[in-house]
């Protein structure tokens, strides 16, 4: 075989296999594509439900904003009466309680989410408690019963 034709058959060979790995890869683009699929529907979902919480606190703390500067204009110009005082003080306990729970389950569900995806990278078992688990599923589903009442 002389050069020009061991080239033409090189040439011929490195055809064949690169036509041979686009296949390959051809063939797995579905299964690729139904994972980043499902991942993107995952990834939508957890963000569904981490801006419930989120949501939640940042409604009640802009609501919290804006009562600190009516009562601190109310202050400056010595208009505050003791009643909105008092109202002001009780919002501000139940809002900065929503602010707690709302945002403490926020984190759950993040948290939640990284062991998912640690457990799933590393194919480790995990050691829980079931009632703890159990009790942390109902106070999320009395939750979300009550948001949505």
């Amino acid at each position: 075989m002389h050069a020009s034709e061991r080239e033409a058959a090189q040439r011929k060979k490195n055809a064949a296999e690169a036509a041979l790995r686009h296949l390959q890869e051809t063939q797995n683009f579905p299964d690729r594509s139904g994972k980043t699929r499902s991942l993107g529907r995952l990834v939508a979902g957890v963000a569904h439900e981490i801006n419930n919480p989120v949501g939640t606190s940042l409604t009640v703390a802009s609501s919290l904003e804006r009562k600190t500067a009516v009562i601190a204009d109310e202050l400056t110009h010595g208009i505050l009466k003791r009643s909105a005082l008092n109202e002001f003080l009780a919002n501000s306990r139940c809002g900065g309680s929503q602010l707690v729970a709302n945002l403490n389950q926020a984190a759950e569900m993040i948290e939640s989410f990284k062991q998912v995806a640690i457990d799933r990278n590393y194919s480790n078992q995990r050691i829980f408690d079931l009632g703890d688990l159990t009790e942390k599923v109902i106070r999320s589903l009395r939750r979300v019963s009550k948001s949505r009442a």
